[in-house]
């Protein structure tokens, strides 16, 4: 249960910056839930995938069991769940798509593509980009990326040369899933739909009319999470790379803080664009260095996404409550301030469920935020429920509580 231990301490023990820092945590009792009361109807079961009715909680992090046709996947954590459903809705349509004789006559030619005009890129790519680079402009530098890159999530030179990379990514967009996406089967889909694209003269309206209706259920938590999204499909990796190292050294986040981030492989170029989208819409905050410093850490896909959730939680909060003056770290957990004094803690954990750890934590938290001047209020915002006993506790400390924002983010989504 590493991912839920890895959870649980981020809000219950002593950490730095979000709780990325290796810790012996003490396991604790598991409860049962059933998966109906903790989730929306539609994420229960779809075409190609089941939930489990029991979903296992160790006091913060829920552990799904999720049947489908490429296996069962246990997946810890709420976002990383909402992800892999959206992914497998996206991969049930895209595998209607591929049934189609005009996929597959378009698959049939994308196939031949890479044997014709592209010779002197496959045979010596560094070569013909040094030959050919000097004003063609930002296609060749793509190329030149690809050829030389390291970055897992880069396209190959072939693929960028013949646009199977672009047409790729404007499928992604159209399905609602990342198009660097970690989930093996619909990456290997995603890769031939952009060969058919690409060599075969299929384009996202043929694909759309071939289906109509919607792509399933994507949860969108703000619209800065779409407008970066609809980047991610326009850009390539170099460039998202050079936007996004500018946007964060316009916030002051120093340079080896922006290499870290930029260069940890487990954040897919759609997390880490998402990411530095939410924290630049903070004009003005100070501390968004230690929030890019966590997520630097994130070492598994559990806890990238963890932390893009938690950038767009902040960002949700910041639009509709007001602007966000700073991050600060209390008791090395890392809280929001806002410029009306308040303390928010805002976390996308499943649910908070009352032991003496949680008392122990709170009792510290609140010595450390008495000692801050101008502090008027403590607020804990979280994605799941908070059990009545917690609830009580937290109150009786001067907590206000916001819980089940999950549900609310959803249902946002479904309105837009």
């Amino acid at each position: 249960m590493i991912h839920s231990q890895y959870l649980r301490r981020l809000f219950l023990s002593v950490l730095v910056a979000c709780g990325l820092a290796p810790l012996t945590v003490q396991a604790n009792p598991v409860t049962v839930l059933d998966a109906a009361t903790v989730l929306p109807a539609e994420m229960l079961e779809g075409p190609n995938f089941w939930v489990d009715p029991e979903v296992r909680n160790d006091g913060l992090v829920n552990t799904y069991r999720v049947k489908t046709k490429y296996g069962t996947l246990e997946i810890e954590g709420s976002p990383l769940l909402f992800e892999r459903i959206g992914e497998l809705r996206g991969l049930d349509q895209i595998e209607k798509l591929e049934k189609s004789e005009v996929y597959q006559s378009a698959l049939k030619a994308g196939a031949k593509s890479p044997l014709r005009g592209a010779e002197a890129l496959i045979d010596n790519p560094v070569g013909a980009v040094t030959g050919a680079a000097k004003g063609i402009g930002r296609w060749m530098s793509d190329i030149g990326r690809a050829a030389t890159s390291g970055d897992p999530h880069q396209a190959g030179v072939t693929e960028t040369a013949l646009g199977q990379a672009t047409a790729k990514r404007a499928f992604a967009y159209q399905f609602g899933v990342d198009p660097y996406t970690r989930f093996k089967p619909l990456q290997k889909s995603l890769d031939e739909l952009g060969w058919a694209a690409a060599g075969g003269g299929l384009t996202t309206k043929v694909a759309l009319a071939f289906l109509p209706g919607t792509m399933g259920t994507v949860v969108a938590a703000t619209g800065t999470t779409d407008s970066m999204k609809a980047l991610v499909r326009d850009k390539s990796p170099a460039q998202l790379d050079s936007l996004n190292r500018d946007k964060l050294r316009a916030m002051g986040v120093p340079r080896t803080g922006i290499d870290a981030f930029l260069d940890n492989p487990v954040l897919s170029p759609q997390d880490k664009t998402i990411i530095v989208g939410e924290l630049e819409t903070l004009k003005g905050s100070k501390g968004r260095a230690a929030f890019v410093a966590a997520a630097a850490r994130a070492e598994d896909e559990a806890m990238a996404l963890f932390m893009r959730y938690r950038a767009q939680m902040i960002g949700r909060f910041a639009s509709e409550k007001g602007a966000v003056e700073s991050f600060v770290r209390i008791d090395r957990t890392l809280f929001v301030r806002t410029w009306r004094g308040e303390i928010v803690g805002l976390f996308p954990i499943d649910r908070i469920a009352y032991d003496e750890e949680m008392k122990e934590k709170l009792a510290v938290l609140d010595r450390a935020i008495g000692k801050l001047n101008g502090v008027h209020s403590k607020q804990l915002w979280i994605g799941g429920p908070v059990d009545p006993a917690a609830r009580e506790h937290l109150q009786a400390r001067g907590w206000t509580v916001r819980d089940r924002l999950f549900e609310k983010i959803m249902a946002a989504s479904r309105r837009e």
